[in-house]
């Protein structure tokens, strides 16, 4: 049985869905982004990782799903090691999806399109399956009235919300954000966190947030990292990491954060 096999039959709610162990990332200009980072995420948890900026929260989460190739450690997905050499990383993707900052849409597809197009290329749906998924996600995202609309025609929150309604189509197992909202105005901001919160109260997703957003981190998160200079600094519940820091660093970020909001 190869890797792609076991990470579609294996399923095992008892052990993490994500386990990463020691992972170090080196760039080609020696700049080390991660440094040792060591954690494991388990099936329905909200993870969020804060940070300042260049702290390899970015790096780290491209790692999971090998955006970016470590340099050293392990990650295991589902009990299965993905840094292995056999990995089919195609396999991983369809089950680990990932939001970034910029929307990454179509600009020539309509959006139904957009959503439909790696339903039939990469998952090879049926042309019924993929109208039933697009359709789902559009109303699970609040935006089946656009359907037939183009990105440029949508405001960039209505564009994130497709970009992930395009990733639940997949129906990953874990989905992985990149500061979803940076690159939107604040007033934009709500709407696309309203969206994630609803994979979380409503359909129990695993994921795994970077952002600056302390609101929804404490609100949302069941768990908060905080990473600097390409470490793991402290984690713990929101309470613990947002109302009551006992770490130097964490409180200095936090007076920086509250400061410039």
């Amino acid at each position: 049985m190869n890797n792609s096999q076991v990470l579609v039959e294996q399923e095992n709610g008892a052990q993490p869905i994500i386990e990463v162990q020691h992972l170090t990332k080196i760039f080609h200009n020696n700049v080390v982004a991660l440094e040792d980072v060591s954690l494991t995420i388990n099936p329905r948890e909200v993870v969020v990782i804060i940070g300042p900026s260049g702290s390899g929260k970015s790096t780290l989460l491209r790692c999971l799903n090998r955006l970016i190739e470590p340099t050293k450690g392990k990650i295991f997905f589902n009990g299965v090691e993905i840094t292995a050499k056999n990995t089919n990383l195609s396999e991983v993707r369809k089950q680990m999806g990932i939001v970034f900052q910029q929307f990454n849409l179509f600009l020539h597809l309509t959006v139904e399109k957009n959503i439909k197009l790696p339903l039939r290329k990469v998952l090879k749906l049926s042309e019924e399956e993929a109208e039933k998924r697009t359709y789902e996600a559009l109303k699970t995202v609040g935006l089946l009235e656009k359907r037939h609309a183009y990105p440029g025609q949508l405001s960039g929150g209505q564009q994130q919300r497709v970009a992930i309604a395009r990733v639940l189509a997949m129906r990953p197992k874990v989905i992985l954000f990149d500061e979803p909202t940076s690159a939107l105005d604040p007033e934009l901001t709500g709407e696309v966190l309203q969206v994630m919160k609803k994979l979380v109260t409503d359909f129990h997703y695993t994921l795994v947030v970077v952002t600056h957003e302390m609101g929804f981190a404490f609100e949302v998160a069941t768990r908060i990292i905080f990473m600097d200079q390409g470490r793991i600094v402290c984690e713990g519940t929101p309470e613990e990491m947002l109302k009551n820091p006992t770490n130097e660093r964490l409180k200095q970020f936090l007076a920086r954060i509250i400061k410039n909001v």
